[in-house]
Parts: structure tokens; C-alpha cells; sequence
């Protein structure tokens, strides 16, 4: 494995990077170079007030968007990263993102996207008293509908991982979506019975695509 000049692209200033990231270092080499040369990070957020909290590293360049375009240059990203963003976005700015993210990758280059399965929320203030996102979620997304979105998109693969705490390990796509779904059929009674722990654990849709 040739260690060189690594691209960083963090979509939003807020959340941690290492714990998942590490995590996946083994089946993605580009991962395990974070621990021998510093990469070159740029960080995309809406806000200057946002990402002043983060700026302070010497390798951090500062991005400020619409919410929706990336600009970095096409292929320049070895490595793009968003944590609990995905849900937060109207579902037509949501596309128009990973769209842009798709461009903003190198060919073999990932995007680790970590966001609430629909499932077993809704995730936000919604959740004492509806049963989808009607809060700060503005759509909130089962797995198979990620997998299916990133594809159109333009990934050559999406990748499912299950865990928590900074562990994970790679879940076969069929058993994922097969688990969602028996989930999904199961009475409401039952569902809202079982552990919202376990259901993180076992359906929260930490996703890894590969252009």
C-alpha cells in the first residue's frame, strides 16, 4: 500500500470521525493510512460560526456551502464523511448532496454515511408522539432505501455495518434488509418492546459506498 497525500472531505463541522473510521481500517486501506500521514481535510458546513469551532487544525480547509453543492474539485476525495446530517435535509437537497458527493469521490474512494434507520424511530422530538419524523428529521430512511438511493446515485457498492462504541463489523447486505424488513412486519406492540439500544445496534444504518 503506496502512503501518501490523503483527501478528507467531513460534510458538517460537528460529530467524530476516528471511532468509525478505525473501525473499518482493515477492509479499507485508505482508512488505515490516517495512522501514518496526517490527511489533508477539508470540512463543508452551512455555518462560519459551526465550523470555527473545528478550524483550528493546520490541515483543515474550510468550506462554506449552500447546504447542498460540495465545492471541492471532482475526484479529489479519497474519503467523504457525514454523521446524523442525511435526516436533516429535505429529501430533494438530500439527493442533490449525494449527487455531489458522488462527483466530489475518486473512483474507489468511500463515503461513510452515518444516519437513523427509519424502522425503529422516528429519531427526533416526533418520536413521543408520531410514528415518522415530523420534528427537526426531515425524512428519516429505512435501509433499503439508502442502498437503493446511493446506487442511483452513482456508487458501485453499498455496504452495511452493524455495532456500536467505535466496533463494527460488516453485515451481509441480504441479511440486513431481510432483518429490516421481518422488523418492519412485526406488530407495533412488539416493536416498541424491544430495547431502542438493541435496535441501534442491530438496524442503525451505518453505511460505507464505494465509487
Amino acid at each position: 500500500m503506496q502512503i501518501g497525500f490523503v483527501r478528507l472531505l467531513r460534510i458538517s463541522a460537528l460529530g467524530s470521525m476516528v471511532k468509525y473510521m478505525m473501525s473499518y481500517s482493515k477492509e479499507y486501506p485508505i482508512i488505515l493510512s490516517f495512522r501514518l500521514t496526517r490527511p489533508r481535510e477539508a470540512v463543508v458546513d452551512v455555518s462560519k460560526v459551526i465550523v470555527s469551532v473545528a478550524a483550528e487544525a493546520a490541515n483543515l480547509d474550510v468550506v462554506i456551502s449552500d447546504g447542498v453543492s460540495l465545492p471541492v474539485e471532482s475526484g479529489s476525495v479519497d474519503v467523504a464523511y457525514s454523521d446524523q446530517l442525511m435526516e436533516h435535509l429535505h429529501p430533494d437537497d438530500a439527493w442533490m448532496q449525494l449527487v455531489n458527493v458522488v462527483k466530489a469521490v475518486r473512483p474507489g474512494g468511500i463515503y461513510i454515511c452515518i444516519t437513523p434507520n427509519r424502522v425503529y424511530g422516528p429519531h427526533d422530538v416526533s418520536r413521543g408522539f408520531d410514528e415518522v419524523a415530523t420534528g427537526l428529521h426531515l425524512r428519516e430512511y429505512s435501509g433499503r432505501e439508502i442502498r437503493k438511493m446511493f446506487l442511483a446515485a452513482g456508487f458501485r457498492k453499498v455496504k452495511f455495518y452493524v455495532g456500536g462504541g467505535g466496533h463494527y463489523i460488516r453485515e451481509p447486505v441480504q441479511v440486513a434488509l431481510l432483518a429490516e424488513a421481518a422488523f418492519e412486519h412485526l406488530p407495533g406492540f412488539i416493536r416498541r418492546r424491544i430495547p431502542v439500544v438493541a435496535c441501534y445496534i442491530i438496524f442503525g444504518l451505518n453505511v460505507v459506498a464505494i465509487h
